[in-house]
């Protein structure tokens, strides 16, 4: 387990303990707690967590990966400019495939920080 987290290298050392649900941000703690269930993650269902920059998505998805690691969820985390960078260089070096079979093999897989403005001409790319 402490090698999986390790090799994790989250961006912020999130923990579901330290979700702050006092700031007006929208949580709702039964909802969250529902989520640490994993069952959603069971039945391949979908999360999006939206909100203005700065409210904490990153810190809540963090979150998440962490608890579901520990409960034994193979899982992948991304910032949205690494994926488009790495699915860019695999195209190029013949190892595409591979990629693809990695994200499709994780239980979860988290794509952070996806701003489409910053993104808009993603549909121009072609793999």
């Amino acid at each position: 387990m402490q090698r999986l987290l390790k090799a994790a290298r989250f961006k912020v050392d999130a923990r579901i303990e330290g979700v702050d649900y006092q700031q007006p941000r929208g949580l709702i703690r039964s909802q969250v707690a529902g989520l640490l269930t994993g069952e959603w993650i069971a039945k391949n269902q979908n999360l999006i967590i939206t909100g203005p920059m700065g409210c904490g998505k990153t810190y809540l998805a963090c979150a998440i990966d962490h608890h579901a690691r520990h409960f034994g969820y193979s899982v992948r985390y991304y910032r949205t400019p690494r994926l488009f960078e790495s699915l860019t260089i695999s195209h190029g070096d013949g190892s595409f495939l591979k990629l693809i079979n990695q994200l499709t093999k994780a239980e979860l897989l988290i794509i952070d920080d996806w701003d489409w403005r910053r993104y808009r001409n993603v549909s121009e790319m072609t793999y």
